[in-house]
């Protein structure tokens, strides 16, 4: 899966965890969990390029693309030499 390849190759992190699992809406998506500068942070991939980031305690974020969302993922997890495609 692309999204999962671009999040380990751009945003460190120690080793993620993955699961299919239902949202709350009863939608399929994968979730993405991992730790990065001791603070976790969660991404669920929906289909269609649809994203929603949680890092921290903090509100979940929604993105329609990858770029939008690893741009996010690096400046709020304070990651400097991040690639986003």
């Amino acid at each position: 899966m692309i999204a999962v390849t671009t999040l380990r190759q751009t945003i460190p992190s120690d080793r993620p965890k993955c699961a299919i699992r239902e949202s709350l809406n009863g939608r399929p998506n994968l979730r993405y969990q991992a730790e990065t500068n001791g603070l976790p942070w969660t991404v669920d991939i929906y289909l269609g390029h649809y994203y929603r980031a949680h890092v921290g305690s903090a509100t979940g974020e929604v993105f329609r693309s990858l770029p939008s969302l690893i741009g996010y993922l690096t400046r709020t997890l304070g990651v400097e030499n991040a690639v986003s495609d």
